[in-house]
């Protein structure tokens, strides 16, 4: 089952919203949000070598811990606060967990 999460950043009010996080019962390879470098776009995409992609799973993308159990997908997990913003650069963004997929 996958997870619709909502991004929002608090200091500068970035906002993208319905991304869907995780596998379904179908769609078995997981969509992970990432960061394109070129373009500064935050998109949801199977994960992959691409070294244009930083996803946000990987340490350099949150500052600290996962809190809690942050979001999870198999053993992907996402953490719910603390993510680099792709709209002011600084780690001040959200996952929000809005609700299931499958």
């Amino acid at each position: 089952m996958g997870t619709f999460i909502n991004a929002h950043c608090g200091k500068c009010g970035f906002r993208q919203e319905g991304m869907m996080f995780g596998s379904g019962f179908v769609k078995r390879i997981p969509g992970i949000p990432a960061l394109k470098k070129d373009t500064g776009e935050l998109v949801v995409v199977e994960k992959t070598d691409d070294p244009n992609l930083l996803f946000y799973h990987q340490k350099e993308m949150y500052k600290g811990s996962i809190e809690g159990y942050g979001i999870e997908n198999f053993d992907i997990r996402l953490n719910p606060v603390n993510n680099l913003c792709p709209s002011c650069g600084e780690y001040t963004m959200e996952f929000i967990n809005v609700g299931n997929w499958d």
